[in-house]
Order: structure tokens, then sequence, then C-alpha cells
């Protein structure tokens, strides 16, 4: 599939990039690095996002940000490269755009990936799509240029959670490595992703903090935030992000959520959890997927019914994984 993927990009001219709706850093990382690639090599590229909300503004810093559009190219005829999603449902607005390609490529390190591609690239095992770009550059011999070794880099920090998830191993950092002697500067990273919070950002954290609900029966804890409390301290959704992580912190906590109303009446929930704990199991049966411990998904019930099914689904997975040990 690799050797197959990198003919395509050498023989064709037309590229329509995107990743995932709500876009993180991943996917961000990922089509701007491919994206750059492929235009330093002459190719017509338009990089799009599916997500009238548009997209998160803590990667502005990255070099290439104003190439994303929400404007379809004038292409007769196009390759679609979906980055870093699990299937045709997380294109958004993109689905139909993706299946009138030329051909469709799928590049993806989710484990629950449904290979729609007409060309899939997915390995479960990588720490993060960007990982994978990396793989396709360098096999390729592309030039890696402090550009796109920053793209990279944002792209596998972000999803490793700083070197810290337990998707981190030797490889991704190896990886990490040589991208730092392209030229990236980590510390540079870390102040422009995790050290420009908002004064929104830190009031919606503090209050998600105070009002954290943990369920020592279950080892679970969480949080709810409402779109009234979002616009009483003038946050986005995205201003949430940190949030689930600070609970999966606290002690005796194996699974976390954050379960936050969307400005279009749908309920997003964050999932993540510890050790041998699958939260993406748990997001799947609600349509939603991700990793082992990290995961999320969509609810469009109510927000107190959302809740009250993530309870119900934690204890039922509690009493099975407690039946295994």
């Amino acid at each position: 599939m690799l050797k197959d993927i990198i003919k395509i990009f050498n023989e064709e001219n037309n590229f329509i990039l995107t990743c995932h709706v709500q876009p993180d850093g991943d996917g961000i990382g990922s089509a701007l690095a491919l994206g750059k690639a492929l235009l330093n090599s002459g190719k017509n590229v338009s990089i799009i996002y599916g997500d009238d909300k548009g997209l998160p503004t803590s990667y502005r810093f990255l070099p290439g940000f104003d190439l994303f559009t929400s404007d379809a190219p004038d292409f007769d005829s196009y390759i679609f490269v979906a980055l870093d999603c699990a299937n045709v449902e997380r294109l958004g607005d993109l689905k139909d755009m993706a299946f009138e390609s030329k051909l469709l490529v799928n590049i993806d390190h989710h484990p629950d990936n449904s290979n729609y591609g007409d060309i899939n690239l997915v390995e479960p095992e990588a720490s993060s799509c960007a990982e994978l770009i990396y793989k396709v550059l360098r096999v390729g011999e592309y030039t890696i240029s402090h550009d796109i070794a920053l793209c990279l880099y944002v792209g596998m920090v972000t999803d490793t959670g700083r070197w810290q998830y337990s998707n981190t191993n030797a490889h991704a950092l190896r990886v990490a490595a040589e991208l730092i002697e392209c030229g990236v500067n980590p510390n540079y990273v870390f102040q422009n992703i995790y050290e420009k919070n908002t004064l929104p950002r830190l009031k919606i954290t503090g209050l998600g903090l105070g009002k954290a609900v943990f369920m020592p029966e279950l080892k679970f804890i969480y949080t709810v935030i409402t779109r009234e409390e979002l616009n009483e301290v003038g946050a986005g959704v995205s201003d949430t992000e940190s949030l689930v992580d600070w609970l999966r912190g606290v002690e005796g906590a194996m699974t976390a959520a954050v379960i936050k109303e969307t400005f279009n009446d749908n309920i997003k929930v964050s999932l993540r959890s510890k050790g041998e704990i699958d939260v993406s199991a748990i997001a799947a049966l609600f349509n939603g997927g991700g990793h082992k411990n990290a995961a999320g998904f969509v609810s469009h019930k109510s927000l107190s019914q959302t809740v009250d099914s993530l309870i119900s689904t934690v204890e039922k997975t509690q009493t099975v994984t407690n039946s295994l040990i």
C-alpha cells in the first residue's frame, strides 16, 4: 500500500487533502505536512475542511495554516486523501466529494478504521497519522523541510499527549528526534500550543473541574459543560480540550469523561482512560471511536440522557473488566 500511495503521489497532479471534522493537531499537522510536500513537488493541492465550525486557532502558528479552505477547488479530476479519519462519517460535509474522486486514499492510525478508501494505509501501531506521513515522505524521498517537520512534530506531540500516552514508543521518539534534527524547536512548539491559554479557556477549565463528579465504585470521573456556561465565559467547545486530561490525572480514577453541549445542539463526549481500560470500545457503543486510552463520540440525546447512558455503560464495562481480573 505504501508504494502504491507514493506512486499515486508521483504520477497524479490534482489532490484534495482533508482530515476529520473538529480537527486536532494530528489531523491539521498531517494535512499541512503532506500538502506542503506535494506543493513543493509541483502538484496542485487543496487542503479543505468539512466542518462548519472551522479550525482551532491554537494551531495558527503552523506554517501554511492559511492553506486550509472551506471552498471546493475547480478540479475536473482529483485524488482525495483522507488523513487521520477513521470512517467516512468523520469527513463531515466532504463525504460526497471523497466518493466522487478519481481515487480515495485513506491514511490513518485508528484501530477502528473501516478501510473505506480505494487504497488504505492504516497502521494502528503508529503513534499518530503524522508518523505515517513521515514514513510516506521518507520512503518517497521527499525533502522534509523545517516547515514540514514542524507540522509533523505537532501532530505527533499532540496525539501522544506530550509523549505521555501509551502510544508513545521508541520508534515514535526516534522519528521525533529526526524531526528535531530538521530544525524543530520543541520549546517553541510547547509555548505555542500549551502556554497560550486564553482567559475564557482558563475559566471554563476551572468551572469544569469545580463541577467534577467522582464515582469511586466505578473508578470513573466526569464533568458536564453546558452551552450556557460556554457563553457565560466566552469560551468555545475547543477550549475544553485539556479538561479531560486533568480529570484522568485524579488518583483512583481509571476512566474520565467531559460531556459538553455544542452550539449545534449535539453533545460531544471526550473519553480518557488508564491502563487496560478501553474507552474506544465504550465510544463504539455510541457510534464513536478512537484509541484504547483516548476516544470520543457525539450524542444526539439530551444532556441528561447522555450522562445517564454513559454512566450505565461505564458500569457495565467495569463489571465485565472486574470479571476478567
